[in-house]
């Protein structure tokens, strides 16, 4: 029975003991926690990072048949920004059925907080909305710096209803970096008297290199409402990525 116990000890650690690694949730080799640091890629900072945190996510009603979902993150961590996460907004129905879910990839900055929206038509059983986050892929602020980029004269002009486009933002964009943006995503927050965000459009630039300044216009639908628009309260978000 001691020979056969000896026996079945040196087949399991020759042939059956899995292989040691950066993902068997067992700090072995030479980690500095369980799956990191030491020989692992990923720091245990990293590994540890805490979850981006979601503020609110709420319905804005855009024109006739469409609605905008919207979403404002924070990464609560300053030390680390994602690279990349993956999103879904989820809608669901009265009852707490899924009708519709919309998905995308997007990236945070260390401490930075951020806006996600998404277009999506009217459905009349709509009832409630979420958001998840998932995937995230963590760099260090060394790694994933965010370019500067400064916005001046930008303006909210109204048209006439005939117009193509009533309602128009405008301005100029700078990168005042020495980091180019290789996109730059420019979005218009607009609001009524009220301070009721009433629409949200974008527009996004490529390759903005340092010192380069370009002008930018953010057209919204013709089916909006101009009559309740605050022009002195729109707000500009800008998210670059180099």
């Amino acid at each position: 029975m001691i020979f056969a116990g000896i026996l079945f000890f040196v087949f399991y650690f020759l042939f059956l003991k899995p292989t040691a690694s950066c993902f068997d949730n067992i700090q072995n080799q030479d980690e500095l926690g369980v799956d990191c640091g030491g020989i692992c890629d990923l720091s245990c900072e990293q590994k540890n990072a805490q979850p981006l945190e979601v503020s609110y996510v709420r319905k804005v009603k855009d024109g006739d048949n469409k609605v905008i979902l919207l979403a404002e993150i924070k990464n609560p961590n300053f030390e680390f920004g994602a690279s990349s996460f993956e999103y879904s907004f989820d809608i669901t129905d009265i009852s707490g059925e899924k009708i519709k879910s919309i998905s995308g990839q997007s990236f945070i900055y260390p401490g930075e907080t951020k806006y996600l929206s998404e277009i999506i038509d009217f459905d009349k059983n709509y009832f409630s909305q979420d958001i998840s986050l998932a995937q995230y892929i963590w760099k260090s602020k060394d790694e994933f710096k965010k370019p500067n980029i400064q916005v001046r004269e930008n303006k909210t002009e109204i048209n006439s209803k005939d117009s193509i486009y009533p309602l128009v933002v405008s301005g100029v964009i700078k990168n005042i970096d020495i980091i180019s943006a290789s996109k730059v995503i420019i979005s218009a927050f607009i609001y009524d008297n009220m301070g009721t965000m009433i629409g949200i459009s974008k527009t996004e630039l490529e390759n903005l290199n340092p010192t380069d300044e370009k002008n930018f216009t953010i057209v919204f639908p013709k089916d909006i409402d101009v009559s309740l628009i605050n022009q002195n309260a729109t707000r500009i978000y800008v998210d670059s990525i180099k």
